[in-house]
Order: structure tokens, then C-alpha cells, then sequence
């Protein structure tokens, strides 16, 4: 496997697995395949596999062009001629706790949307990279069809303006059947902080964000290189990232038609992991405490899960962090609810 990083230096890394027999290899190959895109997202490096068929070698020896089954009574050896590179990343904690907990990915939507933001991380333009944000959001979102009663006002003004044989009326009237595809990405935004967890406040936030943002990209859309427009390029960043996170453990928000239930479930299950994880922590220092009746996480993604701050039935709050869990006192509880929800 080699890794791009932002200064473009490729660096070979070779995986070596305990013994397996070949069936198992082969699926270990294609779930590692799955994920490594979602890796590549959050860890800001483009991870890769050759996309070739496994190798049957009958040798210890491999040189990284392609992945090698090599016989488990031999020694694997790595041997290849390319420059000596490294990086201040663990393997261990990249390759394995962090690839642990990224989902495989095999919807075609995301896997495209995810190609073009690990392929924009190496431009070095701010509007380009700004830009390519939006443009991910843009294709991510479908636009729903509007109610019946407008869609049905809609059809009588096409017939009436079939008179005119103007396609580009036509064509007007025929799009006004659906909402705008502004409106399309704010729902994909709603939706996304829902299904992992966030709050509705939240939600509605950051769908009020999505808006400044792409009155930014229209003005630069349509204006050109030479206008003025102030690039909020991290929280463009930021908002995709949140996004893609978002599909990439639930593709079916992406879905006109049942997205918004796929949502609200995502939402819920992730809260209810949450409240089973603050119990346990809790329960492992007070035993006797209340029960935690919620429990959320900030911020939501950033690469790595934040912290969680659970609510009590008898109203206080606790921190659960890495190894820690303590009761927060009332100042604390209440910096906490002002934190920022989605991302810092």
C-alpha cells in the first residue's frame, strides 16, 4: 500500500497479516479496499492499493506493485528500489485503530464524492480547493420533487407555454416541478448532522452555514476570478468532511424518498451507543449513580470522535474522555452546551 501526502511524497508501506487461507485473504483485501478511502478523507493523505488481481507468488520476495498471497510456510520480504521517505505517523495507530473505525464504502456516489475531495487536498489554490468542496455537496444532494398541487399548477402553465416553443421556457418551467438544488444541499446538511448524532438546532445551523457558502461560490461562479469574495475555505472543508462522514456509515440520506427517515434512525442509534457507552463509563467509578438519560458527542467528527458529555436523571452532567469519566460541575456543563457541536 502507498500513501500520497500533501507535499505529494509517496511513501510504500507493506500490510503483513497473520496466516490466512486464500478466501479470507481476498475478502481481508477488499473490506482493507473498501475503507481506505474514508482513511484517506479524515487522515489528509491519498491511500492506496494497486488495483490489480492478488498475486500467487511462490517466493518470500515482493516488490509492493501489486498485492501477493505468499505461502505461509515462508517469511514475507519486501524488496523494492524507490527513495527512502518517511513520516511521523504510527502505523499502528493509523493502520489499525483508526482504519478499524472506518466503514467500507461500496456505494458509487460516495466513492466518487470521496475520490474528488482526496484528489482536491493536493491543490494548492484556495478557490479551487473551495470550490471543489461545494461542487462534492452539489453532487451529493438531489433535489426533491415539489408537492402535488404545485407540480399540477406547474403542468398547466408547460401546456399553456407550448404556444411559444421556447425551449429555454420550457425547460425553466419543467425544473420549477423540483426545489432548488440550494435547497436540495441544506436538506443533505439537515440530514447528515441528524444521522450522526447531532441535535435539530444544530442541523439547522449548520444548513444556515451551507447557505453563506454558496452564495460565495455563486459569486465566484458567475463573477469570475476578479471579484472580491471572502473564501471560508475551512468551513467548506469542514462541512463536506461532516457530510461524507455522515453517508459513508449511511448512504440512504442521500435518498429523496426515505433519506429523511434514514436520518432520523441513524441519529437515534448513534445516541443510544452513546448513552450505553456513557453507562458503562459512569457506572465504572459511581455504580450507584442516575441513569444517563442522553448523551452527546463534540465534536461529531474531526477526524477522531470527540468527547462525550452525558446528561443524568437527577440533571448533572458527566465528561466521559479517553480513560476518564467525572461528574462536570454547573460552569463546566454550561461551557460545554455553548461548545461548538459539529466541528471546532
Amino acid at each position: 500500500m502507498s500513501f500520497i501526502s500533501t507535499s505529494a511524497m509517496v511513501i510504500k508501506q507493506w500490510l503483513l497479516f497473520d496466516p490466512l487461507c486464500e478466501l479470507e485473504a481476498r475478502s481481508l483485501l477488499a473490506d482493507l479496499r473498501a475503507r481506505i478511502p474514508v482513511l484517506s478523507m479524515n487522515m489528509g493523505a491519498d491511500f492506496r492499493i494497486p488495483v490489480h488481481e492478488c498475486h500467487v507468488s511462490s517466493l518470500a520476495t515482493y516488490d509492493g506493485s501489486v498485492p501477493t498471497l505468499i505461502p505461509a510456510h515462508l517469511t514475507p520480504a519486501p524488496e523494492w528500489t524507490d527513495p527512502m521517505g518517511s513520516c511521523n505517523w504510527k502505523a499502528k495507530e493509523v493502520l489499525e485503530e483508526t482504519l478499524e473505525n472506518c466503514p467500507s464504502v461500496t456505494d458509487a456516489r460516495v466513492l466518487a464524492a470521496l475520490d474528488l475531495f482526496i484528489a482536491s487536498q493536493y491543490d494548492v489554490l484556495p478557490r479551487s480547493l473551495f470550490l471543489a468542496k461545494l461542487t462534492i455537496l452539489d453532487a451529493l444532494a438531489t433535489p426533491a420533487k415539489r408537492d402535488a398541487v404545485t407540480t399540477a399548477w406547474i403542468g398547466e402553465k408547460l401546456a399553456e407555454a407550448e404556444a411559444f416553443r421556447d425551449p429555454g421556457l420550457l425547460s425553466a418551467l419543467r425544473n420549477l416541478k423540483f426545489e432548488s438544488h440550494t435547497a436540495a444541499i441544506r436538506t443533505l446538511v439537515r440530514r447528515a448532522v441528524v444521522s450522526l448524532g447531532g441535535t435539530q438546532n444544530e442541523a439547522e445551523r449548520q444548513a444556515a452555514a451551507t447557505g453563506k457558502l454558496y452564495a460565495a461560490r455563486s459569486r465566484l461562479s458567475h463573477a469570475g476570478t476578479a471579484v472580491d469574495v471572502e473564501l471560508d475555505l475551512g468551513g467548506a472543508t469542514q462541512l463536506t468532511r461532516l457530510v461524507l462522514n455522515a453517508v459513508v456509515g449511511n448512504p440512504p440520506i442521500l435518498d429523496v424518498v426515505g433519506g429523511e427517515e434514514a436520518s432520523t434512525t441513524g441519529g437515534l442509534r448513534q445516541r443510544k451507543q452513546w448513552i450505553a457507552e456513557s453507562e458503562a463509563a459512569i457506572r465504572s467509578v459511581e455504580p450507584a449513580g442516575a441513569a444517563v438519560v442522553d448523551a452527546i458527542r463534540r465534536p461529531l467528527i474531526l477526524g477522531r470522535h470527540g468527547a462525550l458529555v452525558a446528561r443524568l436523571a437527577d440533571g448533572s452532567s458527566w465528561y466521559i474522555g479517553p480513560g476518564t469519566a467525572r461528574r462536570l460541575s454547573d460552569e463546566e456543563a454550561a461551557q460545554w452546551e455553548t461548545s461548538p457541536e459539529a466541528f471546532q
